[in-house]
């Protein structure tokens, strides 16, 4: 893996940290919370995975056996890791714009200061 890759995801998985963490601050609306938890708590387990890959407690086979075709598995794992962080802070995002409003949305998805 590059630096530059490696910084991409790093700041890949501070941007859906960051989306998370906001995620939390608003009062949803009651309608809207199961939703809005359910997606909150994909992306929680998505980071959780992708810090358990990078400190070593969950094996990249355990997480994707598929990635031995490889060079470097262990690296793939944790790009593919931040991808789905990413994805799920996405996911997210689109069920706050679709529950609630894209102002909500823009509030939780805006770039960490």
């Amino acid at each position: 893996m590059t630096t530059a890759t490696a910084v991409r995801e790093d700041e890949a998985i501070l941007s859906a940290s960051a989306v998370l963490i906001r995620a939390y601050i608003p009062a949803w609306p009651d309608a809207a919370l199961p939703a809005i938890k359910d997606a909150r708590g994909s992306l929680l387990d998505a980071i959780e995975i992708r810090d358990a890959i990078e400190a070593g407690t969950l094996h990249w086979e355990a997480y994707d056996a598929d990635l031995r075709t490889y060079a470097d598995p262990y690296e793939a794992a944790l790009a593919q890791s931040g991808i789905d962080a990413d994805d799920c802070a996405g996911w997210l995002i689109e069920v706050i714009a679709k529950r609630c409003s894209a102002v909500a949305a823009a509030y939780v998805s805006r770039d960490a200061a």
